[in-house]
């Protein structure tokens, strides 16, 4: 019975994917009701969770663009010079 075990393979598959599909637009519109507060805690602004939000449930999430913290300089290694 090759075939009915092909079809409990897609039929496996098709069930994975819509509860991926459920999930990922639960935590979607959930976004849209977080506080500032929470979003802070989260490090996520308020306009990168509505972009998330407003996305379809079946595309994949765009990645949230953090801010870029400058690199501290290397610090200059400070030589005296001694005077003779």
């Amino acid at each position: 019975m090759l075939i009915a075990s092909q079809v409990a393979t897609v039929i496996t598959r098709l069930h994975a994917k819509v509860a991926e599909y459920r999930a990922l637009s639960r935590s979607r519109r959930a976004l849209r009701y977080l506080s500032d507060a929470t979003l802070r805690d989260i490090g996520v602004t308020r306009q990168q969770a509505m972009a998330q939000a407003s996305l379809p449930f079946w595309r994949k999430s765009q990645p949230v663009q953090k801010a870029v913290k400058a690199k501290p300089k290397a610090k200059q290694s400070q030589t005296l010079e001694v005077s003779k």
